[in-house]
C-alpha cells in the first residue's frame, strides 16, 4: 500500500507529533514513578506460561484476521471476507485449519463448517466445556484451559464470526445501504465482545 500521494497539513502533522511526544513523556513519567497508573480491577485469569503465550498469540491472530476481513470488504471481496470469518474466527477454527493443512477439499471444509455452525446453535443448552470438546474433536485449543465464564465469552466471540459471514454474503448479493449496515453491525458485535472481555479479564 502506497501513501506517497497523501498530503498531511503541517498543522495536523505537528499536532500528531506533539501528541506522540506527550504520550512518550507520560509513559516515561510512569516508569520513573512520577505518575501513578490507574488500579487494574479486572479479574485475573491465572494460566500456565505456555498456555498464556498461546492465548496471547491467538488474540493477535484474531486481530490479523479481522484486519483481513476489513481489507476484503474494502476490496469488495465479500466471499473472501465471509470465509475468513467462518473458517479462521468461527467455532473450532483450529479443526478447520487442520483440515486445510491436510489438503481437505473445499466441499469437505464447507460441510464441516455447516456442521459446526449447527452445533453452535446449542450454545447455552449444554455446559460450555462439553460443547467445546464435541466441536474440537480432541484438539487442545486454549479454550480447554479457561474457566467456564471466560470460555463462554470466547464462544460468543466465535459465534459472532458467523453473523459477519452471513452479512458479507448478503452484501455480495445486494450491495445496498441496509445490507452494509448489517455487515457493519455484525463487525461491531464482534469488537464489542473483544472490548468486553478485555475490560473484564487479564492474564498478566
Amino acid at each position: 500500500m502506497r501513501f506517497s500521494n497523501i498530503h498531511i497539513p503541517a498543522k495536523r502533522l505537528t499536532a500528531c507529533l506533539l501528541g506522540l511526544a506527550l504520550m512518550g513523556a507520560a509513559s516515561s513519567a510512569v516508569a520513573q514513578g512520577g505518575m501513578t497508573p490507574p488500579e487494574d480491577n479486572r479479574s485475573f485469569v491465572k494460566l500456565d506460561p505456555s498456555i498464556k503465550a498461546m492465548f496471547l498469540a491467538e488474540m493477535r491472530k484474531d486481530l490479523e484476521n479481522l484486519d483481513d476481513i476489513l481489507t476484503a470488504i474494502a476490496e469488495k471481496k465479500f466471499e473472501l471476507a465471509a470465509r475468513i470469518a467462518e473458517r479462521k474466527m468461527g467455532l473450532a477454527h483450529r479443526r478447520i485449519e487442520r483440515m486445510e493443512a491436510n489438503g481437505a477439499s473445499d466441499e469437505e471444509i464447507a460441510a464441516t463448517v455447516k456442521k459446526i455452525r449447527k452445533m453452535g446453535e446449542k450454545v447455552g443448552d449444554m455446559p460450555v466445556k462439553e460443547l467445546h470438546r464435541k466441536m474440537s474433536q480432541g484438539m487442545m485449543g486454549v479454550g480447554n484451559f479457561m474457566p467456564d465464564e471466560l470460555q463462554g465469552v470466547g464462544q460468543a466471540f466465535h459465534l459472532s464470526a458467523y453473523d459477519i459471514a452471513d452479512a458479507a454474503r448478503l452484501v455480495a448479493k445486494k450491495p445496498d445501504a441496509a445490507n452494509y449496515q448489517k455487515l457493519f453491525s455484525a463487525i461491531n458485535d464482534m469488537t464489542t465482545h473483544c472490548r468486553g472481555c478485555h475490560d473484564a479479564y487479564r492474564v498478566r
